[in-house]
């Protein structure tokens, strides 16, 4: 009699087993929160910047230095895609390790080809996942915001993960490889505002076209910004 039962018994414990995983499953899955949209930071009033020196490292990093980048032209001749354009917000900013990934609209391209592709996905050099709260710049790079337009020089790369665009993109430079089109600030920021963690509000500096303290560099972007409004748009910085 008992050999009869155990089975029985054994097949009611299994399959009460197997209905509560499906039950917790369920539950955990109508709970789930999508949460690597990266507008959740910049949307926060509380949300600071932070100044980051990339580390670089030739045998990984997607990423240059800029070192290279002396003259304007050098920034040219190292993008394989200069464009003109805006943020297209109908798919979210996603955040990676070290990056946000968000898409591009193109309207203008000046050098290369985006073989029908747009928007393009483009890796932006912020990390927002390090220490919540804090948006770190590489190299004083500053997130691109809705509404603006944008003259960027990149790099691609073939697109082997996210999504189905043959081509991602990165700043040719995080330094130099992005500008405003319409006047956003250009402030020469001092090392002691970077030095404070909660001296730069994100929410009062959303306008700053980059976030630099060295003023050999800030030069050599404005220099840089100028001749690309000069020649890409037949305009002239009015900062």
């Amino acid at each position: 009699m008992m050999k009869r039962i155990m089975p029985a018994i054994t097949f009611l414990l299994l399959l009460v087993s197997i209905i509560t995983l499906m039950v917790y499953g369920n539950t955990a899955k109508s709970s789930y929160v999508y949460d690597v949209d990266f507008n959740k930071w910049i949307e926060d009033s509380e949300t600071v910047v932070m100044y980051d020196y990339y580390p670089y490292d030739k045998n990984y990093d997607i990423y240059g230095d800029g070192k290279n980048i002396k003259r304007f032209e050098d920034l040219e001749s190292q993008s394989e895609l200069i464009v003109k354009g805006h943020l297209d917000l109908s798919k979210p900013r996603e955040e990676y390790v070290e990056c946000v990934l968000s898409y591009f609209e193109v309207t203008d391209v000046f050098k290369g080809d985006i073989e029908k592709e747009n928007p393009i996905g483009i890796f932006e050099p912020i990390n927002s996942t390090g220490m919540p709260g804090i948006l770190l710049c590489g190299d004083g790079y500053a997130p691109m915001v809705e509404e603006t337009e944008y003259i960027l020089y990149l790099k691609k790369y073939k697109n082997i993960h996210f999504g189905d665009s043959k081509y991602l993109y990165v700043p040719t430079s995080q330094r130099y490889g992005k500008y405003n089109v319409d006047s956003g600030i250009l402030k020469l920021f001092t090392k002691d505002e970077f030095s404070d963690i909660n001296t730069i509000k994100y929410s009062e500096w959303k306008d700053c076209e980059i976030f630099l303290f060295k003023e050999k560099a800030f030069k050599r972007y404005v220099e840089y910004k100028e001749r690309s409004l000069e020649k890409y748009c037949n305009r002239v910085v009015c900062n």
